[in-house]
C-alpha cells in the first residue's frame, strides 16, 4: 500500500514539473529571450503595491515582492496637504529614465489598507467565537462535536 501511494506522488510531482518546464519553454519561444529586457526599456512604467523604504527631498526608494524603484521629482505630483512617509503603500505612474530610476508623473498614497486589514479580522473573530460556543473539540476522535449544554 505504501509503495503504491509513493508512486502516485512521484507521478504527480513529475507531471507538475513537466508542465512548468513546458510553460517556461513556451514563454521563451513565444516572447524571445530579450522579452524581459525590452519590457524594462518601455518608457512608461506603472507600479502598484510598492512600500516606501527610504526617502529624501528629491527621491524615494520603494519596493514590493517583485519590483523596486527609485522615484524622482515626486514632490510636484503629491496632492496638497499630503506627505510621503516611510512604510506608505504607493501606486505610481512614471517615465523610465534608466536602471530602476523613474520620473514620477502620478502618485497615489494609500494609508487605509492597514485599517482594512484589521477590520477584516473582526468577522473572523466573531465567527470563531460563535463556532466554539456551539461546538467543542473532542481529542479522542479528533473531531468537533456539538455542545450538549
Amino acid at each position: 500500500m505504501m509503495i503504491n501511494s509513493n508512486r502516485k506522488l512521484i507521478i504527480k510531482i513529475t507531471v507538475v514539473a513537466f508542465i512548468l518546464i513546458c510553460l517556461g519553454y513556451y514563454n521563451t519561444q513565444h516572447n524571445g529571450e530579450n522579452y524581459r529586457i525590452e519590457l524594462r526599456k518601455k518608457s512608461e512604467w506603472n507600479f502598484g503595491g510598492l512600500y516606501v523604504k527610504s526617502l529624501n527631498d528629491s527621491s524615494f526608494y520603494a519596493e514590493s515582492n517583485t519590483d523596486s524603484v527609485v522615484g524622482i521629482n515626486y514632490r510636484k505630483v503629491i496632492p496638497e496637504n499630503e506627505q510621503l512617509r516611510l512604510g506608505d503603500l504607493v501606486k505610481i505612474k512614471s517615465i523610465h529614465l534608466g536602471g530602476d530610476t523613474v520620473d514620477v508623473k502620478f502618485i497615489n498614497i494609500s494609508r487605509a489598507r492597514t485599517a482594512k486589514i484589521w477590520l477584516s479580522i473582526i468577522p473572523v473573530a466573531v465567527i470563531a467565537i460563535l463556532f466554539f460556543r456551539f461546538f467543542k473539540f473532542d481529542r479522542k476522535s479528533i473531531t468537533f462535536k456539538e455542545r450538549n449544554e
